[in-house]
């Protein structure tokens, strides 16, 4: 409950509701649960420790993660008032599975 108090309240939450992962399933009226939807919030929460304890400026994830990206991108200018950057790349496939990686620089 303490990081919800510290670091929910950088999150907008029209913002969050607006990011493709989650308006997506809004217009179809598709369930999403209370755990997918704050990921966001701990995906941020993620790069920023990292940015904190090891200068981590830059995130690289699959097309899927760009919403947690913009995430921990604006947690850390609103928290820190530092630059960093995020890229999106498209999904790995192996073995006819895909997989979609996250790499903190």
């Amino acid at each position: 409950m303490d990081l919800i108090g510290k670091i929910g309240r950088h999150f907008r939450l029209g913002q969050m509701l607006a990011r493709q992962s989650v308006a997506s399933r809004l217009v179809v009226d598709a369930p999403i649960s209370y755990t997918e939807f704050s990921y966001q919030v701990f995906q941020g929460y993620d790069w920023m420790y990292l940015f904190q304890t090891y200068g981590c400026h830059i995130q690289i994830g699959g097309h899927d993660q760009m919403g947690n990206i913009v995430s921990g991108h604006d947690l850390i200018s609103r928290t820190h008032k530092k630059q960093v950057y995020g890229n999106n790349q498209n999904n790995i496939f192996i073995n006819q599975t895909y997989f979609s990686i996250m790499l903190f620089l």
